[in-house]
């Protein structure tokens, strides 16, 4: 295979191809076109995540060993409410005043939450918070409680409460609680003298509330035990989600919070960005308990009180001017795979008289249970196959939208399903985890457009995958079948909406953005059963939402910091380096430095390229042509809307002419790439170094080193840093006046910035000759170095604005001010030292050679694990 490359160059250019090729097939490369604002969106966050991989992932959690970003979600929970990224997916609503929701970042609260389209896969029994649900049962005196024995603290995580409302007549005015020896078993308390009467050696009542909220959703111990069971865990978590389910059905199913649970469920939905619900609801049940305690309420009254509440739900919006956030909800009549099949044909009968009352919600109908352990499909498929022909008959469309491959097996009972609910005619497939086995399904899915309900964090607590990393979503995604995501059994998993599994899928790749985010969410709108008319007006009120989340997200980030001068000097009226501060030198010396440069891509820069009279055009041959900049002023930059910085760092001409390219084509793609302008400064006969300036918003800035980085290393632009990188040391010239603010009290600063990052970073001791700027040494691979970069220019931006005065000499290579080894090993009047593994200059008798290699940081910067390589290192002066 080798023989088809004439040589590297040639390799490289067919590997870019391929790689180009087949991440165009992917969702986030989907026909829709990107807007500048979303291209902006989707940058930002971005880097946003890598940020996050290391500061918030890579940093020490107690109770979590070892912490990485789409970790399982139960032990991982409580870090994902401490990011800035899951906030600004969530933003507003129920989850933001949830008690465990953290604050540990800020925003500027322009953020719009994202609208997550429709939630199409959610069993109505576990859709509303645990808490919420018991504030609602201890509203109702009809509601009693029993347990099989006395509690104690011996059993209590063992014994599960069952709930149930009572006729007047059977009310117990018992004062024995469920905690006292005597109780006797099974016997019915009332739910609020229960929770009164709660032995205080076990909480109380707020010991009452805990146990009951656990025993209705799993929790973290749960799941670890879960996964202690090794092969037999999937069908334990089964097992186990079928227990706490049985808990909630006690308190749910009782007219009076009933109707106050579908309200719950609407605002909390809506609240998450979520626009519209096809909820199934479980009928096995014939009756609900009314209000008087008797099990008398029929089917039918479920769906009025359902119809009534979600109408007035929608006039409470309405009346708000939120009437476009929620376009409504339709059912999914399902019933429980281990019925009979004569059994079957009574809950089919029972679905049609349903539809042709409700015609507008009844959605579809489905079979509902773990299928590992329940009957397969083929075990149905006579009387559903009777059920269709019912329909034809009757002139009803009631579409199959089935449970299916919900399961680890390969040829299993449970994975076959599959075959039966395709041939079936399903709508979509719910869950449909073990589809990417069947080649052939997969092709049939996506051929005739079945859409698969992935529900990503209910797969991975019931154990059918240990993390976020391992789901096959993306080899669905990425072989072209629709997919949406859902929440399955929100109540029980704690990933109330769609939040929590919209930032698992984010984080646990690299390659996702906000695009593939955008189709996921479209997409479940696509393929609702909604009329085509309320199908076209339910998208186009998301595309608006959608539009404003994406512009919300540049906006939040632009007020954070609505002040970013350039750092280390007095602003200039363009983005060229500030080669002298006001007042420290004379005005003919900044002629001294030219730039090798050509307009900027970035979209965010305000500032003119066009010179003033008297000043040479910029050329952009890359071959060190330039002109002087210093005269150089935009008509513009006064109202440049993007806050800005500049940074500075020393190079040698080797490294300039790899960063330049032939004819420019290295730094322009840099340019474009980071939205960054970056400029090379002429080389000087006699003097190797030049200087490297990088200016614009902070975000494109470090993305820019990052870049620039990989371009030295000869690595892919769009590929993490792996294991086994090259190290690049980057020499940033930062002012003395600025540099005590990078070190930190005790150096606090810079162990923080190297904790973050993964890079290792050290201060020179003394001053550039001729200037008052001193070395900041930064060693690391390309993603150690991008999140580097960002943290030291938050700190130069910060200081800044705290010291907008300062005055600065900048360093500026000349031939005379080549710097030369010191004679001794003794520090240097403008040098520093050697110091752990980063070289400074003036302190090696080849100054301008490479580091030697730097050792590992102490905590993985990135889940990539892109950490400083040990085998190889360079350094940029």
């Amino acid at each position: 295979m080798s023989s088809q490359f004439t040589d590297f160059a040639h390799y490289k250019q067919e590997r870019a191809a391929l790689i180009d090729h087949d991440r165009s097939l992917r969702r986030d490369n989907s026909e829709s076109k990107v807007s500048p604002a979303e291209e902006k969106a989707d940058a930002i966050l971005r880097s946003l995540r890598g940020l996050e991989n290391s500061s918030v992932w890579g940093a020490d959690h107690e109770g979590v060993p070892h912490p990485f970003p789409g970790m399982e979600f139960l032990t991982g929970r409580s870090i994902i409410l401490k990011t800035k990224l899951f906030k600004i997916l969530a933003k507003v609503g129920s989850l933001n005043t949830h008690p465990d929701y953290s604050e540990d970042y800020t925003m500027t609260g322009s953020v719009f939450k994202m609208p997550k389209g429709a939630l199409l896969h959610a069993h109505l029994d576990a859709t509303v918070n645990a808490e919420f649900v018991l504030k609602l049962a201890l509203e109702q005196p009809a509601l009693h409680v029993r347990t099989a024995e006395s509690l104690s603290a011996l059993n209590i995580s063992k014994i599960l409460p069952e709930f149930q409302a009572l006729p007047q007549e059977l009310f117990t005015n018992s004062d024995v609680s469920l905690t006292d020896p005597s109780y006797r078993p099974s016997t019915w308390v009332s739910l609020k003298k229960a929770r009164e009467a709660f032995n205080p050696a076990l909480g109380g009542p707020e010991g009452f509330d805990k146990w009951v909220v656990g025993a209705m959703t799993i929790n973290p111990s749960e799941g670890k035990s879960v996964i202690s069971k090794g092969a037999i865990g999937e069908l334990t978590s089964a097992a186990a989600y079928q227990t706490h389910n049985t808990v909630n059905k006690g308190l749910i199913r009782f007219a009076p919070v009933w109707e106050q649970y579908i309200y719950e469920f609407f605002r909390s939905s809506v609240e998450d960005g979520v626009s519209y619900v096809e909820v199934r609801i479980n009928f096995y049940p014939k009756y609900m308990f009314g209000g008087d305690g008797q099990e008398n309420i029929p089917h039918s009254a479920w769906l009025k009180t359902f119809d009534d509440t979600l109408n007035r739900f929608k006039a409470d919006l309405k009346q708000q001017g939120r009437e476009d956030e929620f376009i409504g909800a339709r059912i999914i009549y399902s019933t429980l795979r281990f019925i009979s099949v004569e059994e079957l044909d009574w809950f089919c009968e029972d679905c049609i008289a349903l539809k042709k009352e409700f015609p507008h919600l009844i959605a579809g109908f489905d079979l509902v249970g773990p299928e590992n352990v329940l009957k397969p499909l083929i075990y149905y498929v006579e009387p559903l196959l009777r059920f269709r022909e019912r329909q034809k008959e009757l002139g009803l469309d009631i579409p199959f939208i089935l449970h299916a491959g919900e399961t680890l097996g390969d040829g299993t009972e449970a994975d076959v399903n599959l075959y039966d609910a395709i041939l079936l005619g399903t709508l979509r497939i719910g869950h449909g985890f073990s589809l990417v086995k069947h080649p052939k399904l997969m092709e049939m899915c996506r051929e005739r457009n079945i859409l698969i309900e992935v529900c990503p964090i209910s797969n991975e607590i019931l154990r059918l995958t240990s993390s976020m990393l391992m789901h096959p979503l993306p080899i669905l995604m990425n072989n072209g079948l629709p997919v949406a995501l859902s929440s399955d059994d929100p109540a029980m998993f704690g990933n109330m909406g769609l939040s929590f599994d919209f930032y698992q899928v984010l984080v646990a790749s690299e390659v996702t953005g906000l695009i593939a985010l955008r189709e996921l969410a479209r997409d479940s709108l696509k393929h609702s059963t909604l009329e085509p008319s309320e199908k076209q007006r339910a998208i186009g009120a998301w595309e608006r939402r959608w539009e404003k989340f994406v512009e919300s997200i540049a906006v939040d980030e632009q007020q954070k910091h609505p002040k970013r001068a350039n750092t280390g000097a007095a602003s200039t009226s363009n983005d060229s380096p500030p080669n002298v501060s006001t007042g420290s030198a004379s005005l003919s010396a900044a002629t001294d430095v030219t730039m090798v440069e050509e307009k900027a891509a970035s979209p965010s820069s305000a500032h003119s390229d066009k010179p003033k009279d008297g000043t040479k055009s910029p050329t952009n041959d890359g071959a060190g042509k330039a002109s002087s900049v210093s005269g150089e002023t935009s008509s513009t930059a006064a109202t440049a809307p993007s806050p800005m910085i500049h940074m500075r760092c020393l190079i040698v001409t080797q490294d300039a002419s790899i960063i330049i390219g032939k004819g420019g084509t290295h730094v322009n793609e840099i340019r474009e790439k980071s939205g960054a302008r970056v400029m090379v400064s002429d080389s000087i006969p006699g003097n190797p170094e030049r200087i490297l300036n990088v200016s614009g918003p902070l975000d494109a800035v470090s993305k820019a080193f990052g870049l620039i980085v990989r371009r030295i290393n000869d690595e892919p632009f769009d590929v993490p840093s792996v294991p086994g990188s090259r190290a690049v040391t980057i020499k940033f010239m930062i002012p003395n006046s600025r540099m005590g603010s990078v070190i930190g009290k005790q150096g606090s600063k810079i162990k923080e910035i190297q904790d973050a990052s993964g890079a290792r970073l050290n201060a020179s001791e003394g001053m550039l000759p001729g200037s008052t700027e001193r070395v900041l040494s930064v060693a690391g691979v390309a993603d150690a170095i991008h999140i580097a970069t960002y943290y030291i220019g938050n700190i130069l931006i910060e200081a800044q604005e705290r010291m907008p005065s300062s005055t600065n000499s900048s360093y500026r290579p000349s031939t005379n001010s080549r710097r030369q080894p010191p004679p001794h090993s003794g520090p240097s009047s403008y040098g520093g030292s050697y110091s752990g593994s980063s070289y400074v200059p003036g302190y090696s008798t080849n100054p301008y050679g490479s580091a030697p290699p730097p050792s590992a940081p102490s905590q993985p910067p990135l889940r990539n694990n892109s950490k400083l390589s040990k085998s190889t290192s360079r350094t940029i002066l």
